[in-house]
């Protein structure tokens, strides 16, 4: 508690999780609104609320190996200020796009806000780590994931509340507002110098690109070189395609099966029962890290997962639906907390950055391909049920196959022979 209150007692810290809070709080707003709104407006054409989703992940797929590489070259403030500004601007014109009536010109602005937003994490992670020691920055890692556990618990109610109360246009220009804040907060920070920029001045415009590339290729080869990262890269994967799913489908079964004519304030509670689930299963993994082997809670996380997931493709009751959608949240830490915790022990300290950089577009890759497919068969080709056995399906083939392969892999990781310092 002495370290909770002596981080927060540090000025630009305080200023950094604040504009993160205010951003996240607009975001969330404004993805649940236009969810929302699209259902309304056009809800004999599902596919359109799976698009928006789409632009929410594909973004990354077309920036992730130039984030990093800017934070770490350029005025990691500036990138911070400036991107909150750029998306405050698109955020003004996306509400002339929905006054337009037409939802293709909607898509593009969407996409350019998840893009420009991109750069604005690697660059506030590499502040934070500028001004903190290392223990603190522990701390601040889990103040992060209890943010992101409260918006899980109240972002759907929140965009619910403001999509009733003022509106599409309002929900946007509350996320805004929300970039204004937080860039105006960034602005009157006071970083030292190592913390703004950690190689010194640069040029921005003298980035060697082939470079950049080269070491994401020697990343993907070291990946290739060793069999258990090949596995648990196809895990992140899965993971991947099943958050996806998990992000829309639930509202969909909601709207057509089991809250019809009532499914927003149902989503509200949805979203609530998830978060609690995510909060319970988050605290429970790490208790069970300390006493269970890692990879065997891996383990144990995908078979949940897959058992509890399924039974929601036959849901006729929004209680039934809830009890399982909460064991489903609660399985999915499990599953994290031991994967973000074995990989560096899997891992070369001096290939775990690249490695790591090729995870995260992964599950947004399968992320995209998801929705792509569910925009094309649901629902005239795919019933609202079928995609949950999907994602039970999933897991449970990776959980089976990580049984066999992740025990061998924790011999090596104990021998020392697997790593290669």
């Amino acid at each position: 508690m002495n370290r909770l209150i002596t981080i927060f007692k540090n000025t630009n810290y305080r200023s950094l999780f604040f504009a993160s809070f205010a951003s996240q709080l607009g975001t969330v707003t404004s993805t649940t609104a236009f969810t929302f709104y699209l259902l309304d407006r056009y809800g004999n054409r599902p596919f359109y609320a799976t698009a928006v989703e789409l632009m929410y992940t594909l973004p990354t797929l077309f920036v992730f190996f130039l984030t990093g590489v800017l934070a770490d070259n350029i005025n990691r403030q500036k990138i911070t200020i400036f991107s909150d500004l750029i998306n405050s601007g698109f955020c003004i014109l996306l509400i002339f796009a929905v006054f337009s009536m037409n939802v293709l010109f909607i898509f593009p602005f969407l996409f350019l806000i998840t893009a420009v937003s991109k750069f604005f994490t690697p660059a506030q992670t590499g502040l934070i780590q500028g001004i903190l020691s290392h223990d603190e920055y522990a701390i601040a890692g889990g103040l992060n994931q209890m943010l992101t556990s409260i918006f899980l618990l109240f972002g759907t109610a929140l965009g619910a509340f403001f999509y009733w109360r003022l509106g599409i246009s309002g929900a946007i220009l509350i996320n805004g507002c929300s970039f204004l804040i937080s860039a105006s907060l960034i602005f009157h920070c006071r970083f030292p110098n190592e913390a703004v920029l950690p190689k010194g001045r640069s040029n921005p415009f003298h980035f060697n690109v082939r470079l950049v590339f080269a070491e994401f290729r020697e990343g993907i080869f070291y990946i290739l070189q060793h069999h258990v990262l090949r596995y648990l890269m196809l895990g992140t994967f899965i993971l991947g395609f099943v958050n996806g799913g998990l992000s829309i489908m639930p509202i969909y079964m909601l709207k057509y099966k089991l809250a019809i004519g009532y499914y927003q304030q149902a989503a509200a509670l949805s979203g609530i029962v998830f978060g609690i689930g995510i909060l319970l299963g988050s605290f429970a993994a790490s208790l069970a890290a300390n006493r269970v082997k890692l990879y065997k809670l891996m383990i144990g996380g995908f078979l949940m997962a897959s058992v509890f997931i399924a039974p929601e493709s036959i849901a006729s009751s929004l209680s039934f639906f809830l009890i399982f959608y909460f064991l489903t949240a609660f399985s999915i830490p499990i599953v994290n907390v031991a994967f973000f915790g074995w990989l560096p022990q899997m891992v070369n300290p001096g290939f775990l950055g690249r490695v790591q950089a090729w995870f995260d577009p992964l599950g947004n890759l399968a992320q995209s391909l998801l929705f792509i497919l569910l925009a094309f068969t649901f629902p005239r080709y795919v019933s609202i049920g079928t995609p949950f056995l999907w994602f039970g399906g999933c897991l449970l083939a990776v959980g089976m196959l990580y049984m066999f392969v992740l025990p061998q892999a924790q011999r090596q990781v104990t021998e020392g022979v697997s790593h290669e310092n």
